[in-house]
């Protein structure tokens, strides 16, 4: 069919279409319809018209064009669902243009069958495996993991997926050197895999990185001044302050505190991103340090008169940590359970050798209303936040981090209703 024939149709079918409409909205609103009811041959007619109409449309639409200019299909979608709905439709919808196409990708892309006999691969996996497309395809993964490392690792992660929802592999050899995520989608018939260089992403989240902290620096030093200069307001160097100038000062200098804090967080999580945070490692005892982490947090145990017991043999061997991060990290772990802690509760701080004998473990006790076990991961992620829970959601993350840095764990044992208890491990010194 040519393409005048197949205007032709087109306006046929148009006009067709609307005379249909227009009998069956005229006799809709007549007074005789309204009457008597529309008349059957005539709403036999206007059915006639319509069908026709959608039949000639049928045949303008479903029969190609016979002239030099055809219409080229062009997918609207990625080509990771292309395939996917390739591999549901089966055999017969992927043939040898699709494999082409996924050819022109910058990912590398494998399509295995419920029997980890691939059917797919593009040219970019086949370098990144070192292996031809055509050795690849119709063979058993088990097969290839044993001529390709990194086809073994990709098998392992199908095997035993890890926590990590999308891990990323570091590739060291040939071209295409660099970090590339792994991306799995399980379909009704096998899996689909590809591997996405991620290092402009990487590049772009350094320079976030970089960007967030020289801003932190920069605030951290500014709100430090002005805090300086509140606090010589509130001691008199310019002179007397009325009861109203004195509530003024306090005002601002608690707001200035929590913006110091939340920026000090800030720049902590810049740090750990960047790998530029220091650690000065030492061997602490923890009795001193728990001293005197409670004399500082002691006044905040007021307000509530909650009651604070602390368990630390002075006998406990020293741990190889660094003392600022880990003062800070139990300092937040007790800030914590004084938040949420009700009035005359009881805090407790208990430090053991752990079972391993290589490690101290250090727990924080309190009766607050505990974590229910589906969020108790989430609040260890950066920015997560409870419904109850205040704050910019980055406490935990850092203190994770920090105790990870210097080669411990922590984690957290809780019920609902029944408390909490924040713990966090640290190697011995003589262990170190």
């Amino acid at each position: 069919m040519n393409l005048l024939t197949k205007r032709l149709l087109s306006v046929a079918a148009g006009l067709l279409l609307l005379l249909g409409i227009y009998i069956l909205n005229t006799l809709a609103h007549s007074d005789y319809a309204l009457a008597e009811g529309m008349p059957p041959a005539l709403r036999l007619a206007a059915g006639l018209l319509i069908a026709s109409a959608l039949v000639l449309l049928d045949c303008v639409l479903y029969v190609p064009a016979t002239e030099s200019h055809q219409l080229h299909f062009q997918p609207t979608g990625s080509m990771t669902n292309f395939l996917a709905t390739s591999a549901v439709a089966g055999p017969r919808a992927t043939n040898s243009k699709p494999t082409n196409l996924v050819d022109l990708l910058d990912e590398g892309l494998l399509l295995l069958d419920e029997n980890r006999v691939v059917t797919v691969a593009n040219l970019t996996i086949s370098q990144l495996l070192g292996l031809p497309a055509a050795q690849l395809v119709g063979r058993r993964a088990d097969e290839l993991a044993a001529e390709s490392p990194l086809f073994s690792q990709l098998l392992g992660y199908l095997n035993a997926p890890s926590s990590e929802p999308n891990p990323v592999f570091t590739l060291t050899q040939g071209a295409n050197t660099g970090p590339y995520e792994l991306l799995v989608r399980t379909l009704p018939s096998g899996w689909l895999l590809t591997l996405r260089n991620v290092a402009e992403h990487q590049q772009l989240d350094q320079a976030k990185w970089h960007f967030l902290a020289s801003v932190s620096q920069e605030l951290q030093n500014s709100l430090s001044i002005m805090q300086l200069s509140l606090n010589r307001l509130h001691d008199g160097a310019a002179g007397a302050l009325t009861p109203e100038q004195h509530n003024i000062t306090y005002t601002l200098g608690r707001e200035n505190r929590h913006l110091r804090k939340l920026v000090g967080e800030l720049l902590d999580v810049s740090q750990l991103e960047l790998g530029t945070i220091q650690l000065n490692f030492k061997a602490v005892r923890l009795p001193s340090l728990v001293q005197f982490v409670t004399d500082t947090i002691g006044p905040q145990l007021q307000p509530k008169r909650l009651v604070l017991e602390v368990q630390v043999p002075d006998t406990l061997p020293a741990v190889r940590a660094d003392l600022e991060k880990t003062t800070w990290v139990l300092l937040s772990l007790l800030a914590n359970a004084i938040r949420y802690s009700h009035l005359l509760d009881h805090l407790r701080i208990v430090a053991s050798l752990a079972p391993d004998g290589r490690h101290v473990r250090v727990s924080v006790q309190d009766q607050g209303p505990g974590i229910a076990p589906a969020d108790q991961d989430k609040i260890f992620r950066r920015f997560a936040q409870l419904p109850t829970q205040g704050g910019a959601g980055l406490g935990l993350s850092i203190a994770r981090e920090f105790i990870a840095s210097q080669g411990g764990e922590l984690g957290v044992e809780s019920t609902l209703g029944a408390g909490s208890t924040f713990w966090f491990t640290l190697p011995l010194a003589d262990a170190a």
